[in-house]
């Protein structure tokens, strides 16, 4: 097949020929080499054990295979290294993954260290917030939980490792702060909305604010008790005078030995005490029997004669003033009629009666 080309023309076999043509003989291969036949020619293959050294690899391979080379006996190489042939005596080492080389200047692979970069912060870049971790190839940093990763190269992270910002803080209510509300000290801020209240001034404390109704608790003034300023309670001096939660805001009530005497007991109590005298204590102040038993009542005292003697006092309302006590008539037949074979029965008029046997 003839191809035409920019300055003149080419031959080539069609298919399923071969081209013998005298100036086309092919490059013998190497001895160590495998000839393999084609549809379009043919091409060589080293064998296994050699190296293919061929001047044009990629058109023609398995021209030139040589036995492989290998690194003199006596190398200097380290044992974490890999010794790499370069022909003849010269040869090179390179530390195995996982080991720095710390060789002399110009003499790499002789001496390899295993990676220890994280033991010491002096041989990483980790950030104080990040964890380093060792690798075969060095090591890696990474940013601790709840740190963010600043780090200017996306290929080195965990260089720089900063805290998040705090969550923002909601909103004080002024409330919440005594310089954010005028309330005074003796009063209570009360919230009315998200950034409103009111004041109100505490238990005790009158409101004296310039503007009452609508700023109340500004000005908060303590108040006398009630029942401390005798001006502001009509207690009587012999009672006891509470305060209480009400209209009246107080209530009176006479002391023990003091009878309440005042016009309205029932609801406003404690207004008039009267000292209670026991006129039992003294005869002087009661006019029962001598033989009577004097009772002292809240309102005075009462007389009552005794069991075995007759109450004969002139006034009914006024018992006890006259007893008389009793004969047993019976009990002395000196002073009955009654027969010596009769029952003798006192009645209740102190005569007696006989009744025969």
């Amino acid at each position: 097949m003839c191809h035409d080309n920019e300055q003149s023309f080419t031959c080539e076999c069609p298919a399923g020929f071969v081209d013998r043509s005298p100036t086309s003989s092919p490059v013998p291969e190497d001895q160590h080499a495998d000839c393999r036949d084609l549809e379009e020619g043919y091409t060589c293959e080293c064998r296994d054990g050699y190296v293919d050294r061929s001047p044009n690899l990629a058109s023609q391979p398995g021209r030139v295979c040589s036995a492989p080379e290998v690194c003199p006996s006596n190398h200097e190489c380290s044992s974490a290294a890999v010794c790499e042939p370069l022909g003849g005596m010269k040869y090179q080492c390179s530390c195995i993954q996982g080991y720095v080389d710390q060789s002399p200047s110009g003499q790499k692979g002789r001496v390899c260290v295993r990676n220890n970069a994280c033991r010491d912060p002096k041989l990483n870049s980790c950030s104080r917030n990040a964890i380093c971790y060792d690798e075969m190839r060095g090591y890696r940093c990474e940013c601790k939980r709840g740190f963010i990763d600043r780090s200017p190269d996306p290929m080195h992270r965990g260089r720089v490792c900063e805290q998040p910002p705090p969550p923002a803080e909601p909103p004080i209510h002024p409330c919440q702060d005594p310089e954010r509300n005028d309330c005074h000290p003796a009063g209570t801020c009360r919230a009315t909305g998200a950034q409103s209240y009111t004041c109100e001034c505490l238990a005790g404390y009158a409101d004296r604010s310039p503007d009452p109704r609508s700023k109340p608790g500004r000005l908060c003034v303590l108040t006398e008790p009630v029942c401390l300023d005798p001006e502001q309670n009509d207690c009587h001096a012999a009672a006891i005078c509470s305060e209480v939660n009400g209209p009246e805001k107080y209530t009176c009530r006479c002391r023990d030995g003091y009878t309440d005497e005042s016009p309205d007991p029932l609801r406003r109590p404690g207004r008039v005490c009267k000292g209670m005298v026991n006129e039992c204590l003294d005869r002087s102040l009661n006019d029962c029997h001598t033989s009577a038993i004097c009772k002292d009542l809240p309102n005075g005292y009462t007389c009552q004669c005794p069991i075995n003697s007759k109450d004969q006092s002139p006034d009914p309302r006024k018992p006890g003033r006259l007893c008389s006590m009793q004969v047993n008539e019976c009990a002395n037949p000196s002073l009955n009629s009654c027969s010596a074979f009769a029952d003798c029965l006192i009645w209740r008029t102190g005569t007696g009666a006989s009744v025969d046997k």
